[in-house]
């Protein structure tokens, strides 16, 4: 397992809820989305684990900032239609251990990654405000964020050794880019651009998925409120 002693990352709630962010990210395929939100569910069930749902789109983030130029969506397609489709390999679970705990499943970072990584990192970083240096080719870590927010110290032992019962050998086909955002307690996909193909609109099904998740982080909530 990895553990890394790093500052806060991704898109959080109670980080964002005076500021905007904005993220390239990639959406996971339907079969990888629905285990990693099968996991989610699992944990709010077990260990009452809500404030993933802050970001109820499983993904990975390659580039995070307060915000980009107007043409970000141009250069999205553009580089997207370009990148032809690849796949990407679990390595693990992870941790992030300061200064709040996240715990996450590690990519293996292929040379197809790193170079669709290194391209995007280039091309956006001299179109984005206060871009968030985690993310940098040389600190990258790609993720899929299984518990954070309200994860604590105490409870991540607990909860490591109840998803180090789980299998990870997945392979999780990369078909997509996705600029998404945070302002204030809002979270979503602003557009999707499917690799190889140019610009489109966000399936059907990944619309249903997001909608579906959307309304349980609702829900959960208003039971809070």
């Amino acid at each position: 397992m990895n553990q890394q002693s790093l500052p806060e990352r991704g898109i959080r709630v109670d980080s964002v809820q005076d500021r905007s962010i904005q993220a390239v990210v990639s959406l996971l395929d339907d079969d990888t989305s629905k285990r990693v939100s099968n996991i989610w569910a699992e944990l709010e069930s077990e260990f009452g684990l809500q404030k993933i749902y802050a970001a109820p789109f499983p993904h990975f983030s390659y580039h995070v900032a307060e915000h980009y130029e107007d043409d970000i969506e141009d250069r999205l397609a553009r580089i997207a239609a370009n990148t032809t489709p690849y796949s990407v390999r679990i390595s693990g679970l992870g941790v992030f251990a300061a200064p709040r705990p996240i715990i996450y499943l590690s990519l293996v970072r292929s040379t197809l990654l790193s170079q669709c990584h290194r391209e995007l990192w280039s091309d956006l970083s001299g179109q984005a405000y206060t871009t968030n240096l985690h993310y940098h080719p040389e600190a990258w870590v790609p993720h899929i964020t299984l518990a954070q927010g309200d994860l604590t110290t105490e409870q991540m032992p607990d909860v490591l050794r109840y998803l180090s019962q789980m299998t990870f050998d997945w392979v999780i086909e990369v078909n997509n880019l996705a600029l998404v955002f945070a302002e204030g307690l809002e979270q979503g996909i602003k557009r999707e651009f499917p690799l190889g193909e140019g610009q489109t609109e966000i399936t059907t099904a990944r619309n249903e998925h997001h909608e579906n998740m959307t309304q349980h982080a609702n829900s959960t909530k208003d039971n809070r409120a």
